[in-house]
């Protein structure tokens, strides 16, 4: 039996056959290639080279590979076929996971790895065209200006290629320099129509790998624009897209609008997660089969959703979103599949377990989740694989009948709304109500008794699983200081948002009930407890952005902790107002304790100090809510 050996000096031969593949393209491969056999190998020793050839006769995208000798051939159908080969290699046998980057994978090298499988073919991929769109992706936008010596797009583009993707959506960014990064890394590039004029210059499309965003919008005549923004790509097959939108898709089966046969119809998920093929049926119930071309958009974080995950990953279990898409390629909508990854790094539990659907169509959740978890951490993963099963077990749901569940959005949407209300009403005398996320106005203290009743059915179970996630540190920092690090970047750091996001609402809504009630003391106190809640989520982050990820939280203002608090500290300002002044000192000889107070104190106590000398009498909680590392 022939084996073939890699070493440090590994290197690419390039048959003639590959001389259409631009040379960018291969030197960006050459490139990754060696740094991932520096990043795991020692030995110098050269021992065979790897032969690159381009063969007709494969389909787009596959490959093969044959050892022959000192040789490792491979046969691929076009350059992303290629460089498919080259990362299969290195996750396959130097162990390079697709997310090592964002999750600070720990490489102990060898001298050398032995490849003894004589021949492999890879096989077609069940999603033809697969890619994220990169939206709302502040935090990455805002780390890339303050990063030095990583370019972030290409480490976001090779990860979408070591899980196989094939084509991004840079929806916010689309100029020459996005353009070319996409092209250099072989990847097909999604651009919507309207930007052109603006945003690119005029380049050869006829040449380059685009997929075409047609634009939407089904006002008057919108055949017409459909027809005619087609027509004006001047290419003979163009291909485009056009998204149907949950208010659109009834127009369209209707036969209100009609699409052109090549233009792919891509439905998208609702806010909470279900994929709209129909406007007011979704449980597909009766068999739904769609013709033509079709695909999905899928939103793991939607703007306009104030009850989404956007510092976590989402809140709906991978359970759910299998059946979802599985279902959705059941269907006919298995051409295309684009998810808004957003930011990445909170997502790439769920974005790993996509992945996989797009390669083979289905999937095995827990079996999945299992090869992930143990593919990180190794040893350890059966308690850690656990704490990944109750995380979304224990989700607030706040609709039931729906089955809308709650993101860490939703907790700090609403204490900022509603903290607003609560001043506003006592100020202004009148009802001033802040539409709640359960999508209907009521008034202010129904609105408190609604989130109260949430929060109590569910936050005890986000204890639990705080608790665990805090214990397993521990432990893990005493097995390997490397795999506890990954632990409490992702999943320690994300149940803890929602613990400390849902006690404090809680101790919110408590505070309110003691405002309601002419308590001041104990509001004031409630308030207090709050703050020190959320604060316990910066603390966390704080220590979450360290080496490279330094700065990363830095641009949150979608979830936006700070404002949250800030609303709060406004709240406690103006309890103390009621209860405290204009003298400001009644609190503060009651809980000061201090012998001689008037003759001793330097000023007035602030909020805070105040606080911390009431907390414990007037508000004591136990060790666990307010734990952190």
């Amino acid at each position: 039996m022939e084996n073939f050996y890699l070493t440090v000096n590994t290197e690419i031969i390039w048959d003639n056959s590959t001389e259409s593949i631009p040379e960018i393209i291969r030197r960006k491969v050459e490139k990754r290639w060696k740094r991932d056999l520096e990043m795991t190998l020692n030995k110098k020793e050269k021992k065979g080279s790897i032969l690159i050839s381009i063969e007709e006769n494969l389909q787009p995208e596959t490959f093969y590979w044959k050892i022959e000798k000192n040789i490792l051939r491979i046969g691929a159908g076009d350059d992303l076929g290629i460089i498919y080969a080259m990362l299969y290699i290195s996750e396959e046998y130097l162990g390079i996971l697709p997310f090592w980057f964002w999750n600070d994978q720990i490489f102990y090298k060898k001298e050398e790895i032995k490849i003894s499988k004589i021949e492999y073919h890879s096989e077609e991929y069940a999603v033809r065209y697969r890619g994220w769109c990169i939206e709302d992706a502040i935090l990455l936008e805002d780390w890339n200006k303050r990063l030095k010596d990583i370019d972030i797009w290409e480490m976001v583009l090779e990860t979408l290629l070591r899980l196989r993707g094939n084509m991004i959506f840079f929806k916010e960014e689309q100029d020459d320099v996005y353009i070319n990064c996409v092209e250099e890394m072989g990847l097909w590039n999604i651009i919507s129509y309207t930007n052109i004029k603006e945003n690119i210059s005029k380049v050869e499309w006829n040449e380059k790998k685009i997929i075409w965003n047609i634009t939407d919008g089904w006002k008057e005549k919108a055949q017409e624009k459909i027809q005619k923004q087609y027509q004006q790509k001047g290419e003979k097959e163009p291909i485009c897209y056009i998204d149907l939108k949950e208010r659109d898709v009834d127009l369209y089966k209707k036969e209100e609008i009609k699409i052109p046969e090549n233009i792919i119809k891509v439905y998208s998920n609702n806010e909470y997660g279900k994929i709209i093929f129909e406007e007011e049926k979704n449980d597909l119930e009766e068999e739904i089969i769609i013709e033509g071309q079709n695909g999905i958009y899928y939103q793991m974080f939607s703007y306009e959703n104030k009850a989404a995950s956007y510092l976590t990953m989402p809140s709906n279990s991978p359970e759910f979103i299998a059946n979802e898409l599985t279902e959705a390629f059941a269907c006919g909508a298995d051409t295309f599949l684009l998810v808004n990854c957003s930011n990445i790094k909170p997502h790439v539990f769920i974005l790993d377990f996509i992945a996989k659907l797009w390669r083979y169509g289905t999937s095995e959740p827990k079996e999945d989740n299992k090869e992930y978890i143990k593919s990180y951490y190794g040893r350890e993963w059966e308690d850690i694989y656990r704490v990944f099963e109750t995380y979304h077990q224990y989700m607030l749901c706040y609709d039931t009948k729906k089955g809308k569940i709650a993101g860490e959005r939703f907790y700090h949407y609403l204490i900022k709304g509603l903290s607003c209300s609560w001043i506003k009403n006592d100020v202004m005398q009148r009802e001033e109500s802040v539409e709640c996320v359960m999508g209907k106005k009521e008034n202010l203290i129904e609105q408190m008794k609604w989130l109260e009743k949430v929060l109590l059915d569910g936050v005890d179970g986000l204890l639990l699983t705080y608790q665990r996630c805090y214990n397993l540190y521990e432990w893990l920092l005493e097995k390997d200081e490397g795999k506890s690090q990954i632990f409490y970047d992702s999943i320690y750091l994300q149940t803890a948002i929602y613990h400390f996001s849902g006690r404090g609402a809680l101790e919110f809504c408590k505070g309110f009930g003691y405002y309601v009630s002419q308590k001041y003391e104990e509001a004031f106190a409630c308030i207090g407890r709050a703050i020190e809640l959320l604060e316990c989520i910066l603390e966390m982050l704080r220590k979450a952005q360290h080496d490279k990820w330094e700065n990363f939280y830095q641009r949150d203002y979608y979830t936006d902790i700070n404002l949250s608090i800030d609303c709060l500290e406004r709240v406690r300002r103006f309890i103390r107002n009621l209860g405290e002044g204009p003298e400001y000192e009644k609190w503060e000889r009651k809980y000061n304790q201090e012998k001689q107070w008037e003759r001793d104190r330097e000023g007035h106590l602030k909020d805070d100090i105040l606080y911390q000398k009431m907390k414990d009498i007037l508000r004591p909680m136990g060790g666990w809510y307010v734990k952190v590392h």
